[in-house]
């Protein structure tokens, strides 16, 4: 046991050890700034998303004023924008555990 203590002291004491903390570092906090680019792209997508809708819901609400038709096409697009919506907010919500993961196991490292 002592001379396992030992070698442990040694590492530390070694001048690249440190060195090799901040390499194990530097792809989490690379990964974790691609992770919450991703999470900031896929928001704006989110943000138009909801606002096509919002178009289409307005379209809609002037019945009188529009084809059946095109009543037909707003209502796919509607729903077509519901399962966009859906979707993009539990990729946002994966990728932002991700970047908690990854953030507290950089914090961990350190």
């Amino acid at each position: 046991m002592a001379n396992v203590g030992k070698a442990g002291l040694k590492l530390i004491k070694n001048p690249n050890f440190h060195l090799g903390l901040m390499v194990a570092a530097i792809p989490t906090a690379i990964e974790i700034r691609k992770l919450k680019k991703q999470t900031q792209e896929k928001e704006l997508l989110l943000t138009r998303a909801l606002a096509k809708q919002d178009a289409v819901i307005k379209a809609l609400d002037a019945k009188s004023e529009i084809s059946s038709e095109r009543h037909e096409r707003l209502l796919a697009y509607d729903t077509q924008l519901k399962k966009d919506i859906y979707n993009y907010q539990l990729e946002i919500q994966e990728l932002k555990d991700k970047v908690a993961e990854l953030e507290k196991k950089k914090n961990e490292d350190e």
